[in-house]
Protein backbone atom coordinates (compact mmCIF):
# COMPACT_ATOMS: atom_id res chain seq x y z
CA UNK A 1 0.00 0.00 0.00
CA UNK A 2 1.83 3.15 -1.09
CA UNK A 3 2.43 5.83 1.58
CA UNK A 4 -0.28 8.93 1.27
CA UNK A 5 1.21 12.48 0.95
CA UNK A 6 1.34 15.09 3.80
CA UNK A 7 -1.94 16.44 4.13
CA UNK A 8 -4.17 13.29 4.05
CA UNK A 9 -4.62 10.57 6.30
CA UNK A 10 -2.76 7.10 5.61
CA UNK A 11 -6.41 5.76 4.43
CA UNK A 12 -7.01 9.05 2.37
CA UNK A 13 -9.62 11.44 4.59
CA UNK A 14 -8.43 14.91 5.01
CA UNK A 15 -5.92 15.33 7.89
CA UNK A 16 -6.46 17.96 10.19
CA UNK A 17 -3.54 18.87 12.62
CA UNK A 18 -0.31 19.78 11.68
CA UNK A 19 1.23 17.40 14.65
CA UNK A 20 -1.08 14.99 13.20
CA UNK A 21 0.59 15.16 9.65
CA UNK A 22 3.72 14.22 10.79
CA UNK A 23 2.69 11.67 12.83
CA UNK A 24 1.20 10.10 10.02
CA UNK A 25 3.30 10.10 7.89
CA UNK A 26 5.85 7.55 9.92
CA UNK A 27 3.07 5.10 10.61
CA UNK A 28 3.16 1.86 9.67
CA UNK A 29 0.14 -0.17 8.15
CA UNK A 30 -1.24 -3.32 9.25
CA UNK A 31 -0.77 -5.60 5.86
CA UNK A 32 -3.44 -6.32 3.30
CA UNK A 33 -3.09 -10.10 4.60
CA UNK A 34 -3.93 -8.74 7.99
CA UNK A 35 -7.31 -7.84 6.63
CA UNK A 36 -7.19 -3.75 6.52
CA UNK A 37 -8.69 -2.27 3.75
CA UNK A 38 -11.36 -4.74 2.86
CA UNK A 39 -14.67 -3.71 1.27
CA UNK A 40 -17.29 -3.07 3.87
CA UNK A 41 -20.06 -5.39 4.20
CA UNK A 42 -21.78 -3.26 6.85
CA UNK A 43 -25.12 -1.25 5.77
CA UNK A 44 -24.96 2.48 6.89
CA UNK A 45 -27.83 2.42 9.19
CA UNK A 46 -25.76 -0.36 11.36
CA UNK A 47 -22.65 1.84 11.27
CA UNK A 48 -24.39 4.65 13.15
CA UNK A 49 -25.50 2.35 15.35
CA UNK A 50 -22.45 1.25 16.23
CA UNK A 51 -20.72 4.54 16.68
CA UNK A 52 -23.17 5.87 18.91
CA UNK A 53 -22.80 2.60 21.28
CA UNK A 54 -19.18 3.02 20.59
CA UNK A 55 -19.55 6.95 21.17
CA UNK A 56 -21.14 5.71 25.13
CA UNK A 57 -18.90 3.25 26.09
CA UNK A 58 -15.78 5.66 25.11
CA UNK A 59 -17.30 9.08 26.98
CA UNK A 60 -19.50 8.08 29.26
CA UNK A 61 -17.22 7.32 32.31
CA UNK A 62 -20.07 5.03 34.24
CA UNK A 63 -19.14 2.08 31.66
CA UNK A 64 -16.80 -0.76 33.45
CA UNK A 65 -13.43 -2.12 32.19
CA UNK A 66 -14.68 -5.02 30.85
CA UNK A 67 -17.06 -2.95 28.33
CA UNK A 68 -14.79 -1.40 27.43
CA UNK A 69 -12.09 -4.63 26.99
CA UNK A 70 -14.57 -6.50 24.99
CA UNK A 71 -16.21 -3.45 23.18
CA UNK A 72 -14.30 -1.03 22.53
CA UNK A 73 -10.05 -2.21 22.51
CA UNK A 74 -10.87 -4.59 19.60
CA UNK A 75 -11.98 -1.70 17.49
CA UNK A 76 -8.66 0.56 18.09
CA UNK A 77 -6.06 0.61 15.31
CA UNK A 78 -2.51 -0.35 16.75
CA UNK A 79 -1.16 3.01 15.09
CA UNK A 80 -4.69 5.04 16.37
CA UNK A 81 -4.00 9.46 16.21
CA UNK A 82 -5.47 10.76 19.31
CA UNK A 83 -6.53 14.94 19.20
CA UNK A 84 -7.93 17.26 21.48
CA UNK A 85 -7.37 20.69 22.52
CA UNK A 86 -4.89 19.90 25.09
CA UNK A 87 -2.62 17.53 23.22
CA UNK A 88 -2.34 14.95 20.56
CA UNK A 89 -0.66 11.33 20.94
CA UNK A 90 -0.06 7.87 18.63
CA UNK A 91 -0.43 4.37 19.20
CA UNK A 92 -2.99 2.14 20.51
CA UNK A 93 -1.16 1.45 24.23
CA UNK A 94 -1.22 5.65 24.62
CA UNK A 95 -4.78 5.83 23.70
CA UNK A 96 -5.96 2.60 26.16
CA UNK A 97 -3.76 3.95 28.97
CA UNK A 98 -5.03 7.27 28.30
CA UNK A 99 -8.67 5.73 28.15
CA UNK A 100 -8.49 3.79 31.27
CA UNK A 101 -7.11 6.79 33.40
CA UNK A 102 -10.22 8.81 32.08
CA UNK A 103 -12.82 6.45 33.19
CA UNK A 104 -10.95 6.59 36.65
CA UNK A 105 -10.64 10.06 37.74
CA UNK A 106 -12.80 12.07 35.35
CA UNK A 107 -16.90 11.92 35.81
CA UNK A 108 -18.60 12.25 32.03
CA UNK A 109 -21.42 11.74 30.46
CA UNK A 110 -22.01 12.74 26.84
CA UNK A 111 -25.62 13.63 25.00
CA UNK A 112 -25.45 12.61 20.96
CA UNK A 113 -27.26 15.11 19.58
CA UNK A 114 -26.53 14.05 15.86
CA UNK A 115 -24.10 11.48 14.27
CA UNK A 116 -23.39 11.24 10.62
CA UNK A 117 -21.50 8.41 8.77
CA UNK A 118 -20.18 8.97 5.25
CA UNK A 119 -18.00 6.01 3.83
CA UNK A 120 -15.32 6.78 0.61
CA UNK A 121 -15.86 5.92 -2.81
CA UNK A 122 -13.09 2.44 -2.06
CA UNK A 123 -16.17 1.38 0.67
CA UNK A 124 -12.96 0.73 2.61
CA UNK A 125 -12.30 3.38 4.96
CA UNK A 126 -14.76 6.46 5.63
CA UNK A 127 -15.21 9.09 8.40
CA UNK A 128 -18.04 9.35 11.55
CA UNK A 129 -18.67 12.70 12.73
CA UNK A 130 -20.28 13.03 16.23
CA UNK A 131 -22.01 16.51 17.78
CA UNK A 132 -23.26 16.12 20.93
CA UNK A 133 -22.36 17.66 24.28
CA UNK A 134 -20.23 16.28 27.12
CA UNK A 135 -21.35 16.49 30.53
CA UNK A 136 -19.18 16.98 33.43
CA UNK A 137 -20.12 15.81 37.00
CA UNK A 138 -16.99 16.22 38.89
CA UNK A 139 -17.81 19.14 40.55
CA UNK A 140 -21.33 18.73 40.34
CA UNK A 141 -22.10 19.59 44.17
CA UNK A 142 -20.55 22.85 43.83
CA UNK A 143 -20.63 24.46 40.53
CA UNK A 144 -23.54 21.75 38.90
CA UNK A 145 -23.17 19.44 35.87
CA UNK A 146 -20.71 21.76 33.62
CA UNK A 147 -21.96 21.19 29.88
CA UNK A 148 -19.12 20.55 27.41
CA UNK A 149 -20.61 21.05 23.25
CA UNK A 150 -18.33 18.89 21.60
CA UNK A 151 -17.58 17.35 17.94
CA UNK A 152 -15.86 13.95 17.62
CA UNK A 153 -14.42 12.83 14.37
CA UNK A 154 -13.47 9.34 13.50
CA UNK A 155 -11.54 8.06 10.87
CA UNK A 156 -11.83 4.34 10.19
CA UNK A 157 -11.18 1.53 8.04
CA UNK A 158 -12.52 -1.78 7.41
CA UNK A 159 -10.97 -4.78 8.26
CA UNK A 160 -11.66 -8.90 8.60
CA UNK A 161 -14.66 -9.92 6.47
CA UNK A 162 -15.68 -6.40 6.08
CA UNK A 163 -17.96 -6.98 9.08
CA UNK A 164 -15.95 -4.90 11.04
CA UNK A 165 -13.56 -1.75 11.53
CA UNK A 166 -10.65 -0.72 13.36
CA UNK A 167 -10.72 3.11 14.17
CA UNK A 168 -7.53 5.03 12.92
CA UNK A 169 -7.88 8.71 14.07
CA UNK A 170 -10.10 10.39 16.86
CA UNK A 171 -10.24 14.41 17.17
CA UNK A 172 -12.37 15.94 20.10
CA UNK A 173 -13.30 19.25 18.97
CA UNK A 174 -14.22 21.67 21.95
CA UNK A 175 -14.09 24.96 22.87
CA UNK A 176 -11.47 26.00 26.11
CA UNK A 177 -13.41 29.13 26.23
CA UNK A 178 -16.82 27.21 26.76
CA UNK A 179 -14.86 25.40 29.40
CA UNK A 180 -12.57 28.19 31.61
CA UNK A 181 -16.50 29.87 31.63
CA UNK A 182 -18.02 27.12 33.75
CA UNK A 183 -14.82 27.64 36.51
CA UNK A 184 -15.69 29.50 39.32
CA UNK A 185 -13.92 32.85 39.96
CA UNK A 186 -11.98 32.30 36.71
CA UNK A 187 -15.18 32.30 34.44
CA UNK A 188 -16.47 35.45 36.14
CA UNK A 189 -13.14 37.46 35.35
CA UNK A 190 -12.85 35.51 31.87
CA UNK A 191 -16.70 36.71 30.69
CA UNK A 192 -14.76 40.25 31.82
CA UNK A 193 -12.13 40.27 29.94
CA UNK A 194 -14.04 39.53 26.75
CA UNK A 195 -16.09 42.19 27.51
CA UNK A 196 -13.31 44.16 27.97
CA UNK A 197 -12.05 42.82 24.67
CA UNK A 198 -15.02 43.32 22.04
CA UNK A 199 -14.93 47.75 23.08
CA UNK A 200 -11.07 46.86 22.60
CA UNK A 201 -11.41 45.29 18.82
CA UNK A 202 -14.31 47.73 17.96
CA UNK A 203 -12.21 50.37 18.54
CA UNK A 204 -8.89 48.82 16.91
CA UNK A 205 -11.02 48.48 13.59
CA UNK A 206 -12.80 51.63 13.38
CA UNK A 207 -8.92 52.90 13.53
CA UNK A 208 -7.99 50.51 10.76
CA UNK A 209 -10.71 51.57 8.29
CA UNK A 210 -10.34 54.57 9.02
CA UNK A 211 -6.50 54.93 8.21
CA UNK A 212 -7.02 52.49 5.09
CA UNK A 213 -10.07 54.64 3.61
CA UNK A 214 -7.19 57.51 3.50
CA UNK A 215 -4.40 55.80 2.46
CA UNK A 216 -4.06 56.74 -1.08
CA UNK A 217 -2.79 53.39 -2.65
CA UNK A 218 -5.89 51.56 -0.39
CA UNK A 219 -8.84 49.49 -2.26
CA UNK A 220 -11.03 49.54 0.60
CA UNK A 221 -12.63 52.73 -0.02
CA UNK A 222 -13.66 51.56 -3.75
CA UNK A 223 -11.30 54.26 -5.42
CA UNK A 224 -8.90 53.55 -7.90
CA UNK A 225 -5.35 54.69 -6.73
CA UNK A 226 -4.00 55.19 -10.02
CA UNK A 227 -5.44 55.57 -13.99
CA UNK A 228 -8.72 54.07 -14.93
CA UNK A 229 -7.75 50.95 -17.14
CA UNK A 230 -10.56 49.65 -19.30
CA UNK A 231 -11.55 47.00 -17.02
CA UNK A 232 -11.31 49.45 -13.80
CA UNK A 233 -13.79 51.96 -15.92
CA UNK A 234 -16.14 49.53 -16.51
CA UNK A 235 -16.21 48.13 -12.61
CA UNK A 236 -16.37 52.42 -11.94
CA UNK A 237 -19.72 52.26 -13.95
CA UNK A 238 -21.28 48.73 -12.84
CA UNK A 239 -20.95 50.53 -9.23
CA UNK A 240 -22.66 53.63 -9.79
CA UNK A 241 -25.21 52.22 -11.92
CA UNK A 242 -25.99 50.26 -8.81
CA UNK A 243 -25.31 53.30 -6.04
CA UNK A 244 -29.50 53.63 -5.03
CA UNK A 245 -28.99 57.35 -5.05
CA UNK A 246 -29.25 56.70 -9.15
CA UNK A 247 -32.74 55.15 -8.66
CA UNK A 248 -33.93 58.01 -7.21
CA UNK A 249 -33.27 60.13 -10.16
Amino acid sequence: MPTPSVGTTRHTTPQRHHVSRLLNNNKKLLDQSQGVGVKSKIPTAELENRFSKLTHLLYDTNVKFKDLNEHVYPLIHEDITFTDPWQTITGKSQFVAQLKGFHSAIFFTYDTLQLSVQVNENEESGRVIVDGWMYLNQVKYITGTIPLRTVLVYDFVFNGDGDTFLITDLEEMWSLGDLIEKIPIIGWFYNLFRFGAGFFFTIFFLICTFIALRLPFSNVSGQPSGKNTSSGGKKSSICSSLNPLNFAK
